[in-house]
C-alpha cells in the first residue's frame, strides 16, 4: 500500500544501522526521480503508529525528493516487533551491512532484558550473523546458561542449563520416578529420564571399549590408541 511518509515513525529505536550513508540516500533519490522501482519499506502498525523496520535509506531519499507517500509492506505488530525485525534487515538486500551495523544489531538484543536470555544461535539467526559474533559481544554477566525453545506452534519456553550434568539421581528417586525439584535452583528434573540417560551413556562407553578390544585382537598392526575416547568419557 502507499503510506504517507509523515505517518511513519523513525524514532523508536528501530534503525538497525550504525549510521545512514548520505551518498546512498543521494543515489536512491536520483534513481527514484528517474522512475526506478524500489522494494516497499517494511513498517509495523500497532493500531496507533507505523514503526519503520526496514527502509530508512529509501524513506530519507523519498523525503529528499519531497515525495509525500511511499510504498510500504504494513505488518501488524508493536514497536518491539519492528525492532526485532530490523536487526536482520539488509542482510540479503539493500546497502551491504558493515561490521559496525552487525555489532549494533547484536547489541540491540543483548541489551534487552528479554532477548538477552536467548541462545547465541537464536540471536545469530535473528541478526543474520555468526554465533561467534554474538559470543564475542555477549557480556560475561549474561553467560549463555539460559535457552529459549520455540515449538512448532510458535510457543516459547526458557530453561536454565547451568546445572545440567550436576544432578545425581539416587536409587530411591529413580524407583519413585516423577519430578525432582532442586532445592537451590528450583530446577525440575525427571528421575527416570536422568537415570536412563546415564544408563545409555554407560552402554555406549562399554561398546566403544569393546570395539577397541576387537580391533586390537584382529589387527596385524600396532594397538589402537583410544586415549581420546577415554578422556571424552571420563571428563563428562
Amino acid at each position: 500500500m502507499d503510506l504517507a511518509i509523515d505517518k511513519i515513525r523513525t524514532d523508536g529505536g528501530t534503525q538497525p544501522r550504525a549510521v545512514l550513508i548520505p551518498s546512498v540516500i543521494d543515489d536512491y533519490a536520483e534513481a527514484m526521480e528517474g522512475g526506478a522501482k524500489f522494494p516497499p519499506v517494511t513498517v509495523f502498525y500497532d493500531g496507533t503508529d507505523y514503526w519503520l523496520a526496514d527502509g530508512f535509506h529509501r524513506v530519507n531519499a523519498a523525503q529528499q525528493n519531497s515525495t509525500k507517500k511511499i510504498e510500504a509492506d504494513v505488518k501488524q505488530g508493536t514497536q518491539r516487533d519492528a525492532i526485532l525485525h530490523s536487526v536482520g534487515a539488509n542482510s540479503a538486500h539493500g546497502e551491504r551491512r558493515t561490521n559496525e551495523d552487525k555489532r549494533r544489531a547484536v547489541e540491540t538484543l543483548l541489551n534487552d532484558d528479554e532477548w538477552v536470555k536467548w541462545s547465541n544461535a537464536e540471536i545469530a539467526r535473528r541478526c543474520a550473523v555468526s554465533e561467534m559474533t554474538v559470543s564475542r559481544h555477549r557480556p560475561e554477566s549474561h553467560s549463555n546458561n539460559v535457552r529459549v525453545r520455540t515449538d512448532k506452534h510458535g510457543n516459547t519456553s526458557t530453561m536454565n542449563t547451568s546445572n545440567i550434568g550436576r544432578r545425581i539421581v539416587t536409587k530411591e528417586e529413580y524407583e519413585a520416578g516423577g519430578e525432582i525439584v532442586d532445592a537451590e535452583t528450583g530446577e525440575v528434573f525427571y528421575a527416570r529420564s536422568l537415570a536412563m540417560l546415564k544408563e545409555n551413556f554407560l552402554r555406549v562407553r562399554k561398546s566403544v571399549f569393546s570395539m577397541r578390544r576387537t580391533v586390537n585382537l584382529t589387527s596385524q598392526g600396532p594397538p589402537v590408541n583410544c586415549s581420546s575416547f577415554k578422556k571424552m568419557f571420563f571428563l563428562i
